[in-house]
């Protein structure tokens, strides 16, 4: 068996069709601080195809984690850009690990997109972590 899985977009009506991997690991990556999991993203920017895989991969870490997880922390140091699609997925993500009793954070925030939480009052939704070593204050 592939050791990824394999996705299939575009349709006959459009006349072609991709077979793009949906393996994680180009997209995110994972580390531990103490009861903290920090999810690491690796892409500038997400796409639609991106965010099934990136949710998946996180939560799938953070139940093999289990009890030792008290936070998610993501940490968006490499992205560029935030559209609706990631927030989208932060929301969603946020909301599938307060079901299980797990805080979320973002960490690594560039001072632009900080600005846009703050002018959308987003930073009042998300908990934002200055540090990877502020992460575990979440737990708390």
């Amino acid at each position: 068996a592939p050791a990824h899985r394999l996705a299939r977009i575009g349709s006959a009506v459009d006349g072609y069709t991709c077979v793009m991997p949906t393996d994680p690991e180009n997209r995110v990556r994972f580390d531990s601080l103490g009861r903290a999991l920090i999810a690491i993203m690796l892409v500038p920017s997400v796409t639609d195809q991106d965010v099934a895989v990136v949710q998946q991969a996180v939560l799938d870490e953070a139940r093999a984690k289990g009890e030792r997880v008290c936070v998610v922390a993501l940490d968006i140091s490499a992205m560029d850009t935030v559209n609706s699609v990631l927030l989208g997925m932060l929301v969603n993500l946020m909301t599938k690990l307060r079901l299980r009793d797990v805080g979320f954070c973002l960490v690594g925030v560039d001072p632009a997109i900080r600005e846009m939480l703050t002018v959308t009052r987003l930073d009042r939704v998300f908990n934002v972590a200055d540090t990877r070593a502020d992460v575990e204050a979440f737990c708390e």
